[in-house]
């Protein structure tokens, strides 16, 4: 059986993100007419935190740059190449819809016919077609591998204030300028916030 199904290992990673510039990472338009326009995500006791889909999401992109860069240059790594497929193409995905049909089809037939079981088959040829972003990160047909915990905020008592106001204008984009009576204000969190950081991998 494939190493795929058995469990080997797990290393968890464990920081501190320190903010060295304010950090706003939006929640949805407050309804409250005296909340700012666009406040930071809040934890329900009302600190400040970065969800794990945020990280998860600006570490994948970061490394299906690199992923791909390797990839072009045919890099391997124990006889695996190194690539990345575009999640935001279809036509560019490692395993794209009608690929996955082909794979259940092959599966079902390779179940029969052997009499091996079907969602071993299926689970270990979609991860034979899977790029190296995708096998780590999951796609819409196989979990990842990797979890990023929400990063919560580690040092509120030292903040001189949990949250900062700032105001923003409305550009107009067929000029360029400042566009009239749009002007709006946000959230951010201040330089110095320490958040905890954990991936589990």
């Amino acid at each position: 059986m494939s190493d795929f199904f058995r469990f080997e290992n797990r290393t968890c990673i464990q920081a501190h993100l320190v903010a060295q510039t304010a950090v706003s990472v939006g929640s949805r338009v407050s309804l409250l007419p005296s909340e700012s326009d666009l406040p930071v995500i809040k934890t329900p006791d009302g600190l400040p935190f970065i969800p794990g889909s945020s990280l998860k999401g600006v570490v994948r992109s970061y490394l299906e740059r690199i992923l791909r860069a390797l990839g072009d240059a045919k890099k391997a790594i124990q006889k695996e190449r190194l690539w990345a497929c575009d999640p935001l193409d279809k036509n560019r995905l490692c395993v794209p819809p009608a690929k996955k049909r082909e794979l259940v089809e092959e599966s079902s037939w390779r179940a029969r016919e052997e009499g091996k079981n079907f969602d071993e088959l299926l689970a270990q040829a979609i991860w034979e077609e899977s790029c190296t972003a995708c096998r780590l990160f999951g796609h819409q047909w196989m979990a990842g591998r990797v979890a990023f915990r929400d990063a919560l905020l580690v040092n509120a008592e030292e903040l001189p204030q949990l949250v900062e106001v700032r105001d923003g204008v409305g550009i107009d984009r067929d000029l360029g300028s400042a566009k009239a009576s749009i002007k709006y204000d946000f959230e951010t969190v201040p330089r110095g916030a320490v958040f905890d950081f954990q991936v589990v991998v």
